[in-house]
């Protein structure tokens, strides 16, 4: 059967990709620390009611189903290792079944100041507002970067990206309304305190690079299974070593590729 790519975590403006097996560990997602911890995707899957269980075998069927063995692709006596191993037989019925939580802006606050992600809407301070450091919730790049929502009180234009690069960000990629997905250096992010139309700098999660669907098989499924993802990284470069990290941590990279 010809292979397929399940599922992607995707950062915009990344342009390498890895494949590989995963085992996906149950963890606690740190509590946001901005006025959108209540936006956050972990709650909102919590929040959702999971599909009726169904006989008819076109319908969707539940998470639960699929872990209990009414949705299979192995015989009874398959080796330990194929069985752990989530497959598309077991990930075609509960990608159907999968409802995303939808989030939307806030009537209440004017439009510029907000950005829509997958998982949580992000709102740039009412008062112009820096963070002085990264969080360190997320190891930084071979560059000694950390990825952020850079949040303009002014429509992005040519300019707004010239002045992210005089302050020594490398420019990765835009988010409406006005934000920029940037990597900053510890310097460049000081240097973004002298910048006036920077509003806001929002520091771009782990969380916020996983498709919903995969974060609810992280949360489903016991650390053991395995599924087949594909990565992107922020920069061709970074492949190589993101695939060392993925080794070291019990995944099997299928291929690495550092694309242009």
């Amino acid at each position: 059967m010809k292979k397929k790519t399940f599922v992607g975590l995707l950062v915009t403006g990344c342009i390498a990709a890895v494949l590989i097996f995963v085992a996906w560990p149950r963890r606690t997602v740190p509590d946001a620390t901005s006025d959108n911890a209540d936006k956050s995707l972990p709650s909102r899957l919590a929040a959702c009611p999971h599909p009726t269980p169904a006989t008819d075998p076109s319908q969707p069927v539940t998470v639960e189903e699929a872990q209990q063995g009414n949705v299979t692709n192995a015989p009874a006596d398959a080796p330990a290792a194929a069985s752990a191993r989530l497959d598309e037989a077991t990930l075609e019925p509960l990608r159907r079944a999968f409802v995303a939580p939808r989030f939307s802006e806030d009537p209440t606050l004017p439009r510029e100041r907000q950005t829509l992600l997958s998982n949580r809407l992000v709102v740039s301070p009412e008062k112009r507002s820096i963070p002085d450091a990264a969080s360190g919730r997320q190891s930084p790049t071979p560059r000694g970067t950390t990825p952020f929502l850079v949040q303009f009180n002014t429509p992005v234009s040519d300019v707004t990206r010239k002045l992210l690069i005089e302050a020594g960000a490398l420019v990765r990629g835009f988010f409406p309304n006005n934000a920029i997905l940037a990597e900053l250096s510890p310097a460049a992010l000081a240097a973004l305190q002298e910048v006036a139309q920077v509003q806001g700098a929002a520091e771009f999660l782990p969380s916020d690079k996983v498709q919903p669907f995969l974060a609810s098989l992280i949360a489903a499924f016991p650390k053991e299974r395995t599924v087949r993802v594909s990565i992107q990284t922020l920069a061709p470069e970074d492949a190589a070593p993101l695939a060392a990290v993925v080794r070291k941590l019990g995944g099997e990279v299928e291929a690495a590729s550092a694309g242009t």
